[in-house]
């Protein structure tokens, strides 16, 4: 399942010449300036979601020929 290799197709895509994103992490309440503030939150769904997420290219320019790249290289993984 590709969820459980976020980081395994990050590193794939970056070896392409393809740059991802891995969204939403880390959390917030795990950044410096709140780390002390929010260390004792229980947010189970977050920290799940931000271990997951990872944002392919979108934009205007992209080509359907780097769409059909992009998702060659993920369905290696």
């Amino acid at each position: 399942m590709i969820k459980d290799k976020r980081d395994e197709v990050y590193e794939r895509l970056k070896q392409n010449r393809i740059f991802s994103r891995k969204y939403f992490y880390p959390v917030t309440s795990d950044q410096a300036c709140f780390k002390n503030r929010y260390r004792n939150i229980e947010i189970p769904v977050a920290r799940e979601l931000a271990s997951e997420v990872l944002t392919l290219p979108l934009y205007e320019g992209l080509s359907l020929d780097d769409v059909d790249r992009i998702a060659d290289i993920i369905r290696t993984v």
